[in-house]
């Protein structure tokens, strides 16, 4: 695939998540929530719930069985859940995706699976921004800098539930 700004290839270091990168190996099976601060690399099995303030990236191989939260996400492994990235979804030729999916943008290659409703916002003026990241800096500034991380998963959990009521 071209270098591209969904993710993160191409960019310049100071584009890219700051932070940690956390993997989940080949042999690594995870059931419940995973929160992270930076990139979230997935090569093992996951159930549960994904939520990153960077980039969360499956890989072929992987199979996911979760919500996923990020500013983007890169798909080359099976997914199957509800997938928001404000930043931007690349479903690359490997990668299958059954749920539905909140995106800020969209790239799909020659070869992936998308089976699901998809819904687009722009990023900026009057879009909502509904990214681990974006609520994650919101909700520090609102908290007083206390857990981003929590206050994304609830900003995303509140996300659903109105998604579905």
């Amino acid at each position: 695939m071209p270098e591209d700004n969904i993710s993160g290839r191409g960019r310049r270091p100071s584009e890219r998540s700051e932070g940690q990168e956390t993997y989940l190996g080949p042999n690594s099976r995870l059931e419940g929530k995973l929160i992270v601060e930076g990139d979230l690399v997935v090569h093992g099995r996951v159930t549960g719930e994904l939520h990153s303030a960077g980039l969360i990236r499956v890989e072929s191989g992987a199979k996911v069985e979760a919500s996923l939260g990020a500013d983007r996400v890169t798909l080359r492994g099976d997914v199957t859940g509800t997938v928001i990235a404000a930043g931007g979804l690349a479903l690359e030729g490997s990668g299958s995706l059954n749920g539905d999916v909140q995106v800020g943008a969209l790239i799909v290659e020659e070869g992936a699976l998308l089976n699901g409703r998809v819904t687009m916002q722009r990023r900026g003026v009057g879009a909502e921004r509904t990214s681990a990241k974006a609520t994650a800096s919101d909700g520090a500034e609102a908290a007083g800098g206390a857990a981003p991380a929590d206050q994304a998963v609830e900003k995303v959990e509140r996300e659903k539930a109105g998604a579905r009521g």
